[in-house]
């Protein structure tokens, strides 16, 4: 059996890298108004008082509670992006190279949020940053054909089993196209989803993202709520939802709608509710149901993409789908994103069946990060060393787990990680609402005091090993969390 942190192809999941407990409620922003006068620190006091965590992290970040305070006047929740907000105010950064970040105060931080994974390369590549420089000074963009286009193109059909691929921007992109794809192909209209699993802003799959238990109807037959506005009239009646590694569920689906069902969309790894990892034989039952039911595959490589394999999930789970949605670290750290695929299904667009356009689809400043990316950076024989450094970091955390009896335990795959900060084992979404976030976040803010951004702020997500990260780096981490450990009992 092979070791499922050495990334070869077809490797499964001993019990050793199995999460022996787990779970925590998916992160909301709170309500902002329009215009804020007070500083968060003050608003924030009341709530902190007597938490030496927090007191410190006011202490340090000054300069973040003035930044934070002045962009939620002209930027709701003063972000560009939701995810980024949390209470009682974000970390604002002021540049970044290597595995490291500094923030407008000026402290020095340790990082595995790697912008949501994307920057797996490390902040400031010199390979990356000389190539990007150099479409710049040519031209960053055409919004015509150049060789790069076919050059990114190869390179990436050569790292994942598609036949053709189309370049986007974005992930939410990649899997909006792959949608209409499968819908034209099949000439049926349903997609069928699972429960918690965020496939971008799309509004046909965000049913059954962030779903509310009291809404979501029972787990034997999981309904796509999702708690938000704003979406298109009937956007989710297309939309079916299953239990992630409830293979029984989705049995359920294809008795019910088999004739309507146009894919199957699945991360294959789940790296949206931390990291949960699908049992044997789940992903290979997918496969074949799809087979049996004429509906296609098509698997949200969003996330996992050139990061747990030089071939994704893909060939890390040795499973060929019939569509692949990619984005993220394949840019390198500039906005690109990708789907391919099958012959058949991609000469839809061929036949001008299914349309794919976009202005800044291949812009060069984004095919040059790429190709540099995918060409000199992520080499194979780079994924030994990513496994082997995020091992050691696992081992690191249960070791000081183990000495402070600490309610916890350590899921780890190649070079993703999550610490649960609990015994529960996660199998699906719903185990992973037992969590606590409070508690989590105390965590984060303990490791950010001392210079350590352990994941993206949430225990929904999971860390990120970058090509920067060195054997300094992760002591340094684990002798951050052996001095936070005490403060979460």
């Amino acid at each position: 059996m092979a070791d499922p942190s050495s990334n070869e192809p077809g490797a499964r999941f001993p019990e050793a890298a199995r999460p022996r407990a787990s779970g925590a409620a998916t992160r909301r922003p709170a309500a902002t108004a329009t215009r804020v006068t007070a500083s968060p620190v003050v608003v924030h006091h009341a709530r902190y008082a007597g938490d030496p965590i927090m007191q410190e992290f006011f202490r340090r970040t000054r300069g973040s509670a003035t930044e934070s305070r002045r962009a939620r006047v002209v930027m709701p929740m003063g972000v560009s992006s939701s995810f980024r907000f949390y209470e009682p105010y974000p970390i604002v950064m002021e540049r970044g190279r290597g595995c490291h970040l500094w923030d407008v105060d000026g402290n020095r931080y340790i990082d595995y949020n790697l912008a949501q994974g994307t920057m797996v390369v490390g902040y400031a590549h010199p390979e990356i940053s000389r190539a990007v420089k150099g479409a710049v000074a040519t031209g960053s963009m055409f919004a015509l054909p150049s060789r790069d286009d076919r050059t990114i193109a190869e390179l990436l059909c050569k790292r994942f089993p598609v036949d053709q691929v189309r370049l986007t921007n974005t992930g939410s992109e990649s899997v909006m196209y792959s949608v209409r794809l499968a819908r034209a192909f099949t000439k049926r209209t349903r997609i069928l989803r699972f429960e918690g699993a965020y496939h971008g802003t799309y509004d046909a799959v965000l049913g059954g993202f962030r779903s509310r238990p009291d809404k979501a109807g029972p787990a034997d037959d999981p309904q796509p709520d999702y708690a938000a506005a704003g979406l298109i009239p009937g956007a989710l009646e297309g939309a079916l939802v299953a239990g992630y590694n409830d293979i029984d569920t989705v049995r359920r689906r294809f008795r019910e709608h088999g004739r309507e069902i146009a894919a199957v969309l699945v991360e294959p790894v789940i790296l949206n509710y931390g990291l949960c990892l699908p049992e044997p034989g789940f992903i290979e039952e997918l496969r074949r149901l799809c087979d049996e039911h004429d509906a296609l595959l098509i698997f949200d490589e969003v996330k996992t993409g050139i990061k747990l394999a030089w071939g994704g999930a893909c060939e890390f789970l040795g499973i060929r789908p019939d569509l692949v949605c990619l984005a993220k670290s394949i840019g390198g750290g500039l906005p690109m994103g990708a789907f391919g695929g099958r012959q058949e299904v991609m000469d839809l667009i061929v036949r001008d069946e299914v349309l794919h356009t976009g202005t800044y689809c291949g812009n060069r400043a984004s095919l040059a990060a790429g190709i540099a990316t995918l060409g000199r950076v992520m080499t194979r024989g780079v994924y030994r060393r990513l496994n082997s450094l995020s091992r050691r970091l696992r081992k690191g955390y249960e070791e000081v787990v183990r000495r402070h009896r600490l309610d916890a335990h350590v899921t780890q795959l190649g070079p993703f990680g999550t610490l649960w900060l609990g015994r529960r084992p996660v199998k699906n979404y719903r185990d992973f609402l037992h969590y606590s976030e409070d508690r989590w976040m105390r965590f984060y803010f303990g490791m950010a005091n001392n210079g350590v951004l352990p994941a993206p702020p949430g225990q929904d997500d999971v860390w990120t090993m970058s090509v920067a990260h060195d054997e300094k780096a992760i002591d340094a981490t684990i002798r951050a969390f052996d001095k936070v450990a005490p403060l979460l009992r």
